[in-house]
């Protein structure tokens, strides 16, 4: 309890020079505002923009303040379990940051920096990433991959960090042929067996590849140089070698079944598919255990992260508000509130 009211304490500190705004599209609208364009005319710099769960499609964000974007996630854990979902989000300014989101696609245009994309869920289109210092973490990508939108030196993509997501893709990248350093860590790669990492006419330049699991996908194509795979486990692929031919690197298990808790068999279920009751933890005798970089392991899960399935941000959150059916003229009113505290490596 003490550390959750600490917690409470450190989160309005941090807030007290920004204003938090609702945008919830329900009608009638229980939040300041039906549309993200009213809510970020409203907002200034720096401002959050909290997005209620709805069963209706938000109308496409395109951001132009520097804000923070939470969703209640892509499958939060509520009676109705519904998040925010939106077709596309387009950020044309720098120091934007989005959480808990559903979207076909998010993208950045001219250039942008520091963009925070974490506990999203992008089906389809996936990630768009456009300027330097990206950070795409904790994510699900079903049937969509992350491309590097070859504008304004984009190609380059310096600081790139792509760290603990679920990337269920037939071409996971593409276009990350340029100059700039890169780092793909943690992440799990998956498709039905005919996948690759990149596609015959993809690049990549100057590139980390650290504690993944590619699952039915080889990393063992397109055309690549400078790039680095460390502690990688391949498994169902139809070219499990690491590193590629040409590449360096280190402690890699090839061709080894990583023993998830619960995947389904290929045989009667493509992985391809992502499915909210796969538990993509390492089991029992997984060679995966203590695999990673300093004897940390592979796959999403670790001791300092907190992927979710759910897509729910790692912050307290209120699920259920408790108010009186009427309130005497003049009188006082009481509320209760119960608040779940955030659950670390929550499944």
């Amino acid at each position: 309890m003490k550390n959750l009211i600490l917690l409470w304490l450190v989160l309005l500190a941090s807030t007290a020079q920004a204003a938090v705004l609702t945008l919830n599209n329900n009608n009638p609208s229980p939040g300041q505002h039906s549309t993200f364009a009213a809510a970020q005319s409203a907002a200034n710099a720096g401002d959050t923009i909290l997005v209620h769960g709805s069963p209706t499609l938000y109308a496409n964000f395109l951001v132009t303040k520097s804000l923070m974007i939470i969703g209640q996630g892509h499958k939060p854990r509520t009676v109705l379990a519904q998040g925010a979902s939106v077709d596309l989000i387009d950020i044309s300014v720098s120091n934007v940051r989005i959480q808990g989101m559903k979207a076909t696609g998010i993208a950045g245009f001219n250039g942008v920096t520091d963009v925070t994309i974490e506990n999203c869920f992008l089906n389809y289109v996936g990630v768009g990433v456009n300027g330097n210092n990206w950070l795409i973490k904790n994510n699900v990508f079903q049937n969509s991959g992350i491309q590097a939108i070859t504008l304004a030196g984009a190609s380059n993509a310096t600081n790139l960090i792509v760290a603990n997501n679920i990337i269920n893709s037939a071409n996971a990248l593409s276009a990350f042929g340029g100059t700039g350093t890169k780092l793909f860590s943690n992440n799990i790669f998956t498709w039905s067996g005919a996948g690759v990492l990149m596609g015959g006419g993809e690049s990549a330049n100057n590139t980390t590849f650290e504690n993944n699991i590619f699952y039915g996908i080889t990393p063992n194509a397109g055309t690549q140089t400078n790039c680095v795979y460390n502690n990688n486990l391949t498994y169902l692929t139809s070219n499990n070698t690491l590193p590629p031919a040409g590449q360096t690197g280190s402690n890699n298990l090839v061709n080894v079944n990583p023993l998830f808790v619960n995947i389904f068999s290929i045989a009667l279920f493509e992985p391809s598919t992502f499915l909210y009751i796969f538990d993509y933890h390492l089991g029992v005798g997984s060679p995966g255990l203590g695999a990673g970089t300093g004897g940390t392991n592979l796959g999403i899960y670790e001791s300092d992260n907190e992927f979710s399935m759910t897509g729910e941000p790692a912050r307290p959150q209120t699920t259920t508000v408790t108010t009186p059916a009427t309130v005497p003229l003049g009188g006082a009113i009481q509320t209760s509130f119960t608040i779940r505290k955030a659950t670390p490596n929550a499944q």
